[in-house]
């Protein structure tokens, strides 16, 4: 775990980690044949994901969003609760 790290809770720390790991990923698909133009893009699309989710995402969820993934409580719902 990186020392930036130490003071964040454990789903974000995986979540680094978790996109980390797809990077390195990334970097073996160049032994497979895969162009290195593809890999460069497919670490664009990580990047703006990753930004998306730690920048972007927290400002469109709400409690009554229509969009089910940015809807607080339809993500924190349980299906095996009935209200």
């Amino acid at each position: 775990m990186r020392k930036s790290l130490a003071g964040l809770d454990n789903f974000s720390c995986d979540g680094s980690t978790a996109f980390d790991r797809l990077r390195s990923l990334y970097d073996e698909l160049a032994t497979y044949g895969v162009k290195p133009e593809s890999i460069v893009h497919l670490k664009e699309d990580l990047h703006n994901g990753r930004n998306y989710l730690k920048l972007d995402y927290r400002t469109h969820v709400s409690h009554s969003s229509r969009i089910a993934d940015h809807c607080s409580a339809f993500g924190l719902s349980d299906v095996h609760n009935a209200a």
